[in-house]
């Protein structure tokens, strides 16, 4: 009934996942279900259903300590090219445009915005957009970003100023991004 990896997430708490290019090789009823197994929040703002519905959300705002944590999700939107049968009918639009309306959306209301985003650092096959670079370069905005997709481990680089995280596949590694913040003239900054 519940998929033992699901299982697994949930006793570890997460707060938010994001799904990856694999849970749509077995289509978007699948993926639904697993979405409404998982006790966490689903991210991931380019993805629309049949009927023009996001199959889940692209942010989430999380308080902890009194700090406001947004987090954005996408996935790469070459799952339109490698699960076109199992997406017929459904939208991957351009996570560049779905990041950029919603960080325009949320300003002012967040203290650290960070990147969940199930793409790699460069584009794959020319398709602009489809890598962290593209998204960071156009939305300086981010504090973090946290990629994935490429399976190779970056404990830490910069691109556009923003901090980037990648680990390998099949949890062989975890990144642990630690933030200092401070208070600016009495307002939080």
């Amino acid at each position: 009934d519940v998929h033992p990896m699901v299982l697994a997430m949930n006793a570890l708490n997460y707060d938010v996942w994001v799904t990856g290019n694999h849970e749509y090789n077995f289509g978007i009823d699948t993926i639904k279900k697993t979405i409404a197994d998982l006790n966490c929040k689903t991210l991931t703002g380019n993805v629309y259903d049949r009927d023009g519905n996001p199959i889940a959300d692209g942010y989430t705002i999380l308080e902890k300590n009194g700090v406001r944590i947004a987090l954005i999700g996408m996935v790469t939107p070459n799952i339109a090219r490698w699960d076109a049968s199992n997406l017929k009918g459904c939208a991957v639009t351009d996570p560049l445009q779905e990041t950029r309306r919603i960080i325009d959306s949320i300003k002012g209301k967040y203290d650290v915005l960070i990147g969940v985003f199930h793409m790699g650092i460069n584009n794959e096959y020319g398709l602009a957009n489809s890598g962290v670079t593209d998204i960071l370069n156009n939305c300086p905005e981010f504090d973090v970003m946290v990629s994935s997709h490429e399976h190779t481990l970056i404990p830490s680089m910069e691109i556009n100023g923003v901090l980037v995280v990648q680990n390998k596949y099949q949890a062989q590694t975890m990144s642990v991004i630690d933030l200092t913040l401070e208070k600016d003239s009495g307002k939080d900054s």
